[in-house]
């Protein structure tokens, strides 16, 4: 069974799950990547692989954060403020920000979404960790090394005179070009190949002592490569299926696994407790995933049909600009970008573990319980 319950193991959900999450995004992509560059031009994204890997892929998983916060009763009331007075006050500033300088808005989007992604991965690494037999040894090494490994692409990215910062908008400004620093790209790729040769005899001398965690090992230069290859290459396409698929697969999973686990223990109180229950649970993950399908391309539909134009331009001419004006084309765009905003913000308080300094209570209780990670390693 795929989701199925890893029992008196080291994997952080099953031996199958665990290859979905942290193995098959990187093989997909590698084998799609040869394709890709042969039959998609570099600069093209067809329809079919903005549905895949933008719409599914990318802005499904925004969604499924909501299983886990609002449609979670007691967790929403608990948390109010952070999951619905928080996101309108953030809609607010960004509204401003798009009104006054719109291209300040999407590079700021930008730069958001790429610590969000680093962050992310560390989220990741620690679930390997705390399953792992190196779980009481080099935190800090590791996440320096993970985070050393993503920064490297990016200051390399922005060392490239040729390279645009069209994260979102296509075309956004580069809040610290270095292509004017002389050698920068080199000295950036240099650092790069050495903190992967730190990191690979460091996982060496590890194993010599018991200590090696193959999982994290394959997550940590997966993850760099992800960055390496999304960032560097010039092809749309590949670069999005790296960066995407490394990014969303595990994060469909493990909100799937921590609400299967938070209904198996709990009885729901509400019809939305009921419908993450009802959701979550093995036999219908194909159910989960095209819900979540569904839902990114819908907001795909109206960026699509509202400000992007790139593939309806000669069915859906209706602008918000036009309609409305400067002011209200930025609380359209505003609107439409919270999903996206809000996950970035709040991905790392909704994940937090550990005890509040000053009350001392969990930030998130049962969340080990759910995630397994309180199951015996061995």
């Amino acid at each position: 069974m795929l989701f199925g319950t890893s029992v008196a193991t080291r994997e952080v959900f099953s031996p199958k799950l665990d290859f979905v999450a942290f193995t098959l995004p990187i093989l997909v992509a590698l084998i799609a990547a040869p394709i890709l560059y042969l039959y998609v031009p570099h600069d093209a994204m067809p329809i079919w692989g903005y549905i895949i890997i933008v719409a599914f892929t990318d802005v499904g998983h925004v969604w499924t954060t909501t299983l886990r916060t609002h449609f979670d009763s007691e967790e929403n009331a608990r948390r109010w403020v952070l999951y619905n007075v928080f996101p309108a006050l953030l809609l607010i500033v960004s509204i401003v920000i798009h009104y006054f300088s719109e291209a300040f808005f999407w590079t700021l989007l930008g730069y958001l979404a790429i610590y969000h992604f680093v962050k992310q991965q560390y989220g990741m690494l620690a679930l390997l960790k705390f399953r792992g037999v190196d779980s009481r040894v080099d935190w800090n090494f590791d996440r320096r090394c993970l985070y050393g490994g993503a920064l490297c692409p990016i200051l390399m990215w922005h060392s490239d005179a040729t390279r645009k910062f069209d994260w979102f908008n296509r075309d956004d400004p580069i809040v610290l070009p270095l292509h004017h620093v002389p050698y920068a790209f080199e000295c950036f790729l240099g650092l790069w190949l050495l903190l992967i040769i730190t990191f690979s005899v460091r996982q060496y001398q590890l194993s010599k002592q018991g200590y090696f965690n193959q999982k994290k090992f394959q997550f940590v230069l997966s993850a760099w490569l992800t960055w390496g290859v999304g960032v560097l290459l010039n092809h749309k396409l590949i670069a999005l299926t790296f960066l995407n698929l490394f990014h969303a697969l595990p994060a469909f999973i493990i909100v799937f696994c921590y609400c299967k686990n938070r209904w198996n223990k709990n009885f729901p109180l509400t019809g939305s407790d009921s419908f993450v229950k009802w959701l979550c649970v093995p036999e219908r993950w194909p159910v989960y995933a095209a819900v979540f399908m569904l839902v990114g391309i819908v907001e795909e539909f109206l960026w699509e049909s509202m400000v992007w134009h790139d593939y309806t331009a000669d069915i859906f001419t209706w602008d918000p600009r036009e309609r409305f004006g400067d002011f209200g084309y930025s609380i359209v765009t505003c609107i439409l970008t919270l999903p996206q905003s809000s996950h970035y913000a709040l991905d790392a308080f909704i994940w937090k573990q550990g005890k509040d300094p000053e009350t001392g209570e969990d930030y998130n209780p049962g969340l080990k319980t759910y995630l397994g990670m309180d199951r015996p390693k061995s």
